[in-house]
């Protein structure tokens, strides 16, 4: 029932434009908050900041199911952005990266993150990373050429969970100390039964002795989280995100600036497996359009459904910026010269490990939620399957049943036969080419049909969104990048695929044998999901000596925040 009621919030809510000045409250909406888990806070040129994200209900602390997508940035001490993401939240959790490229500077930097809905409070989570750039000639800023004090690997601090257990789950390995390239068992076990379950990230990553920005934790992020976000109100609305990436635009008359409504508007992302949607323009002229599908394509066309549409214009807003001055820099950090040194031994490591990427690679998720709307109802028709006639016409007629090309009033168009044999002309077809809209049939009834891998139909009046059609044609081409005239293209900022990160296996036979290992980052686990009583992870130690922390954070089902740290010697 109170999913119910906040859905229905939302739907009044969005009949305000989402940059008015806001006079709104939030009662029923229940607040979110973000925290993230990062592998580390200081990096290296070459090097890769991992994280997961965890999106919170406020009001149980358990993952929340509102907010689809989070945002993420950077910005350096200036409050200049270096890096923006937009991360794709499933039940709750989402999970990136980020490749510190040679342009960036050493310095301090801050990592904020955020959902639509927390900026109508103003609320963020912050956390401070430190970058070195050895190959910049300037390191002023970050050197002190006068101190040779090296600090104690105590940085980890001797809490309650940092012997590898607490009240919930506990970490235990075969041994404490590990040889090069030895596998590592750990056993991750539950403690209190099914009030353990939960969504977990892991890391284990090698620790340094400098004095690094403070890595927060699921468990003091929960302790802190009311003085560590800004909380003011906003002075504008901005739509959260509840059925996933929004985009939103306005419809205008080009004459008289005003906004027109109850218009349909059509989106299409054109690819293999494309994404189309149609919204209407409510009484301000805007449409909202929710993406909750994966693509690949960063383009998108829009254009508005019917005829006499050239006085009319879309307009897209960008989206409005964060105010970077209201997020402060608390310490300036620095390293000494023999900590230089120790850094540029690194620095040479990392980019031994970066020459061997291509046989260390991640891997892209495959998307596997993508389908076009009308799903298996439609008949396909392969054209491979079919001789190949030289015009679309002749295709039609030979090969493609129920449908052809009509004509009236000199225009030819596309048309469907109906399931009930009753053709209705005020209707017209849906007529797709790589999920975009085609209005006028004739700009592709010239098409050569060799460009046509597949053909679809759907007899039966289709209604989608507030539109009805008279059946549907759609094409799919070869490439299935299809190129229509004369229609608006926006700039899509799409969400980062997930990946499964490399993790190399040692054996006898293995070709990692031959290559060198360098990893100071033995593993990334970004989403875990822990439902038994036992979880069993392997992964191999590298060339690289040293203390690794093994980093385990998450929330149970019942929304209890869990921070576990282990250390582990490879000697």
């Amino acid at each position: 029932m109170k999913k119910i009621q906040t859905l229905i919030l939302l739907l009044l809510f969005i009949n305000f434009s989402s940059h008015c000045q806001s006079d709104l409250t939030f009662e029923g909406i229940p607040k979110e908050r973000v925290f993230v888990h990062l592998n580390t806070t200081f990096l290296m040129s070459g090097e890769t900041l991992l994280y997961t994200l965890y999106c919170i209900n406020d009001q149980n602390n358990k993952l929340s199911e509102l907010s689809k997508i989070v945002y993420i940035e950077i910005i350096d001490e200036n409050k200049k952005a270096i890096f923006k993401q937009k991360i794709k939240l499933t039940e709750g959790v989402g999970y990136s990266d980020f490749f510190v490229t040679p342009d960036i500077q050493s310095g301090t930097y801050k990592l904020i993150a955020y959902t639509t809905l927390m900026r109508n409070t103003n609320s963020f989570f912050t956390n401070e990373i430190f970058i070195i750039n050895p190959f910049h000639e300037d390191q002023s800023q970050v050197i002190d050429s006068t101190s040779t004090k090296i600090k104690n690997l105590s940085i980890t601090k001797k809490n309650d969970d940092a012997n590898g257990q607490n009240r919930f789950l506990s970490l235990a390995s075969q041994s404490d100390t590990f040889t090069s390239r030895e596998k590592v068992s750990l056993k991750i076990s539950t403690l209190l039964d099914k009030a353990s379950y939960g969504t977990y990230s892991v890391s284990i990553k090698k620790l340094y002795p400098l004095d690094l920005p403070e890595k927060r934790t699921s468990t003091n992020d929960k302790l802190s989280s009311n003085n560590s976000a800004i909380s003011q109100k906003s002075n504008y609305f901005f739509v959260p995100e509840f059925r996933g990436e929004l985009i939103t635009g306005k419809v205008i008359s080009k004459e008289t600036n005003t906004p027109i409504s109850d218009l349909k508007i059509a989106l299409s992302i054109p690819e293999k497996e494309p994404i189309f949607k149609i919204s209407s323009t409510n009484d301000d002229g805007a449409f909202y359009f929710n993406i909750n599908k994966d693509y690949e394509n960063t383009i998108a066309v829009i254009q508005i459904i019917g005829d006499d549409t050239d006085e009319l214009e879309i307009l897209i807003p960008e989206k409005r910026p964060l105010n970077y001055d209201q997020f402060l820099f608390s310490n300036k950090y620095i390293i000494n010269q023999d900590q230089k040194n120790m850094l540029l031994s690194k620095s040479i490591k990392n980019q031994i490990e970066n020459s061997y990427k291509s046989v260390k690679q991640d891997s892209i998720k495959e998307n596997k939620n993508k389908s076009l709307f009308f799903g298996k109802i439609a008949k396909d028709y392969f054209l491979d399957d079919y001789k190949r006639f030289p015009t679309l016409r002749e295709t039609f007629v030979e090969v493609i049943e129920n449908a052809w090309i009509a004509k009236k009033n000199g225009r030819r168009f596309l048309k469907i036969k109906r399931n009930l044999n009753a053709i209705d002309f005020e209707l017209s077809t849906l007529l797709l080419v790589d999920g975009i809209l085609i209005q006028d049939h004739e700009e592709i009834i010239a098409m050569d049909p060799k460009d046509i891998h597949k053909i679809s139909i759907v007899r039966d009046q289709y209604i989608y969104g507030p539109h009805i059609f008279e059946g549907i044609i759609s094409i799919e081409t070869l490439d299935g990048n299809f190129r229509s005239m004369n229609k608006q293209t926006i700039q899509l900022e799409k969400p980062r695929q997930r990946k499964e990160y490399f993790s190399p296996t040692y054996t006898d036979t293995n070709d990692y044998n031959r290559i060198p290992d360098y990893r100071d980052q033995l593993l990334w686990n970004p989403m875990m999901k822990i439902n038994s009583k036992e979880v069993l992870i392997d992964f191999y130690t590298s060339d690289e000596k040293g203390t690794f922390e093994i980093s385990l954070e998450g929330f149970t089902h019942n929304g209890e925040p869990v921070s576990i740290k282990k250390l582990i010697s490879v000697q």
